[in-house]
């Protein structure tokens, strides 16, 4: 067993305490619309996207904050929860792409039943 070396390249840490990527100097870079009515999902998704050069440029907890941001700021990404309260994540998403078919939109969700997550 080598402690030396850590098991995965995520799990390298620099001396100031941030997790390291193994390839820090190829940062991404893109605005980013969060939505989800979890604030500590949020947050947490913030926090990682904004360690790989990512710019969160507004969060909403609802579908139709999502597509009031999404319009306002025209984000490159959009992460979209599916099940929300006061609006869903499928009709926001289908809101959005019909306002601007070019908006990416990855979906969240934490159903695992195919007639859900379809």
């Amino acid at each position: 067993m080598d402690w030396g070396h850590p098991r995965h390249p995520i799990e390298s840490s620099r001396h100031d305490g941030v997790r390291s990527h193994p390839e820090e100097s190829g940062n991404m870079s893109g605005t980013v619309l969060l939505v989800d009515d979890h604030t500590l999902i949020r947050q947490a998704l913030r926090r990682n996207l904004e360690e790989f050069g990512f710019t969160v440029v507004a969060e909403a907890a609802d579908g139709p904050s999502a597509v009031a941001a999404s319009l306002r700021y025209g984000p490159d990404l959009i992460l979209m929860d599916v099940s929300m309260p006061g609006g869903d994540g499928i009709t926001a998403t289908k809101s959005i792409m019909r306002a601007d078919a070019r908006r990416r939109i990855i979906v969240l969700s934490m159903h695992s039943d195919s007639r859900t997550v379809r």
